[in-house]
């Protein structure tokens, strides 16, 4: 890793200060919301009456029993969900599915995702070297119990096609409502997206791995096809 040895003190303090410095605040009762012209208006009231988003109240949760696993398994269902969320926000943004004004706004939160994720690896990683020999592959076989546990429920939803209505079953067949565009165009995207937003941060730090390296292997094995149009083209038609 450049010169930084996993589960160093100076790797610690690396992804540590990445995190905190990079951070943004971001407070909601500060942004300025653009006026929307009606047709705008009608997009983002159409998408919350298709996915059948709503808004409830809900308990706060009770603290997790061991917080170490918990988060570990919240932060690798978020690595599977930035990567897809990444290509479709980008995908949102080519096609004018919102307006400007609104995308520039969320863009920070994306953002966020990103920095979430590049610092789970790295603790993970971390938390990892800093186990005994003994107790390092015990550690390594739980983790990747929670990663496949974090695939199996994607998975899931994915094939529901989000059915129940969940936040994961709108990210998962949301992309088909953004225009034509094909599966081998939609992950070439999501791994653009990927490489673009993690490339900021300090090279020497682990980037997510496990979902970019899937998708590469897919797509060697996804036929190509010409394309009859631009995705660009093709998506602002559809909007049309």
């Amino acid at each position: 890793m450049n010169g930084i040895r996993i589960g160093s003190e100076a790797h610690k303090e690396l992804f540590c200060g990445t995190f905190v410095d990079s951070h943004r605040p971001f407070r909601p009762e500060e942004i300025f919301f653009p006026e929307l012209e009606p047709e705008a208006l009608a997009i983002i009231q159409l998408l919350v009456r298709r996915y059948g988003i709503s808004i409830e109240a809900f308990d706060s949760p009770a603290p997790p029993k061991d917080p170490v696993w918990t988060f570990l398994s919240i932060g690798y269902g978020e690595c599977i969900d930035s990567f897809f969320a990444f290509g479709l926000f980008e995908l949102g943004r080519r096609c004018d599915y919102f307006p400007a004004a609104l995308t520039d706004i969320f863009d920070p939160i994306v953002q966020e995702e990103a920095r979430h994720i590049l610092f789970l690896v790295n603790w993970a990683a971390y938390l990892r070297a800093q186990r005994g020999w003994v107790t390092r592959p015990i550690f390594a076989l739980r983790l990747g119990a929670v990663i496949a546990g974090q695939l199996f429920e994607h998975a899931r939803h994915a094939a529901s096609f989000g059915g129940n209505g969940s936040e994961e079953g709108f990210e998962m067949a949301s992309h088909g409502a953004l225009g034509d565009i094909s599966a081998r165009e939609f992950l070439e995207l999501c791994l653009s997206e990927n490489d673009r937003r993690l490339r900021r941060y300090d090279e020497r730090l682990i980037r997510p791995s496990l979902v970019p390296c899937a998708v590469r292997m897919a797509l060697k094995l996804m036929p190509r096809h010409r394309a009859r149009q631009s995705m660009t083209t093709s998506l602002r038609a559809e909007k049309k």
